[in-house]
């Protein structure tokens, strides 16, 4: 990951106080980042099934599945960090790891105004998958969230081509009329609109 994208993610939060971790808390961003899921590879340079990330964790992709299906959050959002942390732990080691980022998108969807923290386990997960950006952008047309608008603008404020960064403010506008969005997710896009244009006015 470079330091530009390293840096807009810290902003990210420092600019946005009611959406950041309590301090001392994933205060860290992700390695990698969009530019090489773009390029259809995990930006820590696994490929799904690759032995060299595997850790402790045995079960299999449908085991995942099965356990991200069933999952429930909790009021506290530090105790979901810790269930998704310790659930997502060496996923990418296994054979068809792909098919795990459509599922963690489904639990967001699922519970559009849980506290999955921010960046969290589950945003790591999802920014080192291919294709995350397109997987994003399908997931705000069903089902704008809280979080999967916060990642939205943790996109812009990576560095972006001019036709993509056009279109993600496009897809976050598009999140303050969605049918489906509940009133601070809409109010969150608002101000991520906002800090934004405030970016651009710099």
């Amino acid at each position: 990951m470079n330091e530009e994208y390293a840096a807009a993610s810290r902003n990210d939060i420092r600019h946005m106080p009611y959406l950041a971790p309590a301090a001392g808390r994933f205060d860290h961003v992700a390695r990698g980042g969009i530019h090489a899921a773009r390029r259809g590879a995990a930006p820590n340079g696994y490929a799904c099934g690759s032995m060299s990330s595997a850790s402790s964790m045995t079960v299999s992709v449908d085991d995942l599945l099965g356990q991200l299906q069933a999952f429930q959050p909790a009021d506290d959002g530090a105790d979901n960090v810790h269930r998704l942390s310790e659930l997502l732990a060496g996923f990418a080691a296994l054979p068809g790891c792909e098919r795990v980022a459509p599922a963690l998108l489904d639990l967001v969807e699922r519970h559009p105004q849980a506290d999955f923290g921010t960046p969290g386990p589950l945003v790591h997960a999802l920014e080192n998958q291919a294709g995350y950006p397109e997987l994003l952008a399908a997931s705000l047309e069903r089902q704008p969230t809280e979080l999967t608008a916060w990642m939205g603008n943790r996109l812009l404020n990576s560095k972006l081509a001019r036709d993509d960064r056009a279109a993600w403010l496009k897809r976050l506008t598009a999140v303050t009329t969605h049918p489906k969005s509940a009133a601070g997710v809409k109010d969150s896009a608002i101000r991520f609109l906002d800090f934004q244009a405030s970016r651009q006015a710099r």
